[in-house]
């Protein structure tokens, strides 16, 4: 189904599956039209998974698409700060 139509985010398809006991894989097609954009629905969702009580083990994003590895049960991921400004 597409989503893009609901409003939140830009994307396209949202796909959950198991890939363990504990984890599963949440894959975003169609999340924006720019790294920048991508980057920002990527925090998004990962700010979702975490009100959750979720924690993101694993983490890849290219242009338009954002894969997650999620676990109820590891500690998450440190948080990534952006580079100081020049």
């Amino acid at each position: 189904r597409d989503i893009s139509k609901i409003g939140l985010l830009p994307v396209k398809r949202l796909e959950m599956e198991i890939s363990g006991e504990d984890e599963f894989t949440v894959r975003v097609v169609g999340a924006g039209l720019s790294e920048e954009s991508t980057s920002c629905a990527d925090q998004l969702i990962k700010g979702i998974i975490a009100a959750y009580s979720l924690h993101v083990i694993s983490s890849k994003m290219s242009e338009g698409i954002i894969e997650l590895t999620v676990s109820d049960k590891m500690a998450p991921l440190p948080v990534q700060k952006p580079p100081p400004r020049r």
